[in-house]
């Protein structure tokens, strides 16, 4: 099932064909500031005069206002009432039983706010906000905006986890945001979107394996979206800095920032650019993670750089190697070598 999203704003078209597949209730759009998400958003929710929507996703036709919530920066709240008078207004609309209001008061963090006026909020006690009043509505379409951006790590990760595994199949959700990691978290598949158009669409690890030029509005110059591998598998423990995996027999240390699924899976997102290759398994590096791994294939990538595509265990790892690199010490298919990276990286546009 697809949608198709097309609007005209002086020089600038948004001509967006997003697939929509049944089984996948969660999509994430990711691209430079001006390529046209939050205006995809406003589409789909009706907000656009000028747009043209037509789609299907599983039982819902797209646009459907009544069905549909859009939560961004330009959401409002009443500023001379309470949160708790906020919410109840929208619960009492929707018919929603004392559970299900409390349900969504405790997911999104918002019961010691319920005696606040809105306009005494901070930035992210408002998202927080903003969220529980949207699930409150009872959406069959969610679209998020920036959602979690003025929460701190732990915050987000602790709601985005109710939303995507405690909510899930109560709605579908469409949300957009500049950190992967929001991504990794929440979202089944990603589009990336440049100009007012789909670049590519898929699960994360496929759409980050390749190399995607972006164009940022107002300058000549294109954005390269890095190249990234997704490194998974069952939690192993709990350290001061962070969590442990395995992949295959050996560890893998990584951040908190780290995904963690509803079976105690851990997904981490490690760039190419920081992966270090070596030929000796003993070589010492400032990096907390090492793992083996037979060369697949090699690629170039750019005037410079070549990538290598590693099989470490059952898992594919890319590392952007510079040329002159690969021409002093060369690298072959079949070669094993060490790869070495660290345990917490920040991937935004």
């Amino acid at each position: 099932m697809e949608c198709h999203v097309s609007q005209r704003a002086g020089a600038f078209a948004l001509q967006a064909r997003l697939t929509l597949p049944v089984g996948c209730n969660w999509i994430g759009l990711f691209g430079p500031s001006g390529a046209g998400k939050s205006t995809l958003l406003r589409a789909l929710a009706g907000l656009e005069s000028t747009a043209q929507v037509i789609g299907q996703w599983g039982e819902l036709t797209l646009p459907d206002a009544g069905k549909t919530v859009l939560v961004s920066a330009q959401t409002p709240l009443f500023p001379a009432i309470t949160v708790a008078r906020n919410l109840q207004l929208v619960a009492h609309h929707n018919q929603q039983t004392e559970a299900q209001t409390d349900w969504a008061i405790d997911s999104c963090e918002c019961r010691q706010l319920l005696g606040k006026k809105t306009s005494a909020l901070s930035g992210g006690e408002l998202q927080r906000v903003k969220l529980a009043r949207a699930l409150l509505a009872a959406p069959a379409l969610l679209l998020l905006d920036e959602s979690f951006s003025a929460m701190d790590t732990a915050l987000k990760q602790r709601i985005q986890w109710r939303l995507r595994y405690e909510w899930a199949g109560h709605c579908r959700v469409i949300m957009v945001s500049h950190d992967l990691n929001d991504m990794m978290r929440c979202c089944q598949q990603i589009a990336l979107i440049s100009a007012g158009k789909v670049l590519s669409q898929g699960d994360i690890a496929t759409t980050l394996s390749e190399q995607h030029s972006l164009v940022k509005p107002a300058c000549a110059d294109k954005q390269v979206l890095p190249m990234a591998s997704v490194l998974k598998g069952l939690f192993y423990s709990q350290t001061p800095g962070g969590v442990q995996f395995k992949v295959g027999q050996h560890i893998v240390n990584c951040s908190e920032a780290a995904a963690r699924d509803n079976s105690n899976h851990i997904a981490m997102l490690v760039p190419a650019s920081q992966v270090v290759l070596s030929q000796r398994s003993d070589a010492q590096l400032s990096l907390s993670n090492s793992l083996p791994g037979k060369i697949m294939t090699l690629e170039p990538s750019g005037a410079n750089q070549v990538k290598v595509c590693l099989a470490c265990a059952d898992q594919l790892l890319i590392a952007l190697v510079d040329s002159t690199v690969i021409k002093s010490i060369p690298l072959c298919p079949g070669d094993t070598v060490t790869a070495h990276f660290g345990s917490r990286f920040e991937y935004h546009l």
